[in-house]
């Protein structure tokens, strides 16, 4: 499944698919304009199938009600909320469009990277675990968001960086470069979200 979030500020493309004899994704994804700012997020819930889409689900929940929240205030909502679920992983980033600076926070082992327009990459550190309702320390990510960055978030099901190879150039878009890659999503057969996006700053 393809879906292309435009968000004013900037535009989302999302591919995700289910492990076989599965229904549903495990994983959840959410996106928004607010005033000043994009928010981006992915939870992916542990295991496979409805249960772990019922927890990224209420992580996504959490986040659409709260997204003005500060990052490491907005992930405690969402590991208060996992307290009898499977629990997730997740990742979630916020753009500020006219500061051109980007936060992030993470806990578990969904991959965020940035791309420079001239090949640089940026690749938070990842926080190993994942939120159940314990509690969690976290660090939030701070840096600068450039004219032409584009952004990859993946979560596990997904083998490898979708844009490794850099087939991309400073004027695609998110969904050009989606339907440009679409042949690496031909033999994926798992929970797995991959979504690509470029902010407008």
């Amino acid at each position: 499944m393809f879906d292309h979030l435009h968000l004013e500020d900037a535009e989302i493309s999302v591919f995700q698919s289910a492990k076989e004899g599965n229904w549903c994704n495990g994983d959840d994804y959410y996106g928004v304009k607010a005033d000043g700012y994009v928010l981006i997020a992915v939870a992916d819930g542990l295991g496979s199938g409805e249960e772990a889409r019922t927890a990224s689900h209420k992580a996504m929940e959490v986040i659409e009600q709260n997204h003005d929240l500060g990052l490491q205030s907005l992930l405690e909502r969402c590991n208060e909320q996992m307290w009898g679920t499977r629990g997730v992983v997740i990742s979630i980033l916020r753009i500020y469009i006219e500061e051109k600076f980007c936060e992030y926070v993470n806990v578990g082992n969904i991959t965020c990277n940035f791309y420079h327009p001239d090949g640089k990459m940026i690749r938070p550190v990842p926080k190993r675990g994942y939120l159940s309702g314990r509690k969690q320390k976290v660090r939030v990510q701070t840096w600068p968001y450039k004219e032409g960055m584009v952004f990859s978030m993946y979560s596990d099901g997904f083998p490898q960086d979708p844009l490794a190879n850099r087939v991309f150039d400073k004027s695609d878009t998110p969904e050009e470069i989606m339907n440009r890659i679409s042949d690496l999503f031909e033999n994926v057969n798992d929970d797995a979200t991959v979504m690509i996006g470029k902010a407008y700053v």
